[in-house]
């Protein structure tokens, strides 16, 4: 994982980003990753690496699943 999303997730799990905020980040992030393939700045190969990077965050931009009631 880059710094900067270790950066970023950080900055979740000590409260200095809201959830919401996280999530937009994580998103420009993509469309980051995206425009970079398409212009060719980056191989196929490194596009899926990173792209599982952000992948494995986006899970934790929902926090812990709730308890919730059976009915």
């Amino acid at each position: 994982m880059s710094n900067e999303y270790r950066v970023l997730e950080r900055m979740l799990v000590e409260g200095q980003i809201s959830r919401q905020e996280f999530k937009e980040r994580i998103d420009a992030e993509y469309d980051k990753l995206e425009q970079e393939l398409m212009n060719d700045e980056i191989a196929p190969d490194e596009h899926v690496e990173r792209y599982n990077v952000l992948m494995e965050l986006e899970p934790q931009s929902f926090g812990p699943p709730e308890l919730h009631e059976h009915i």
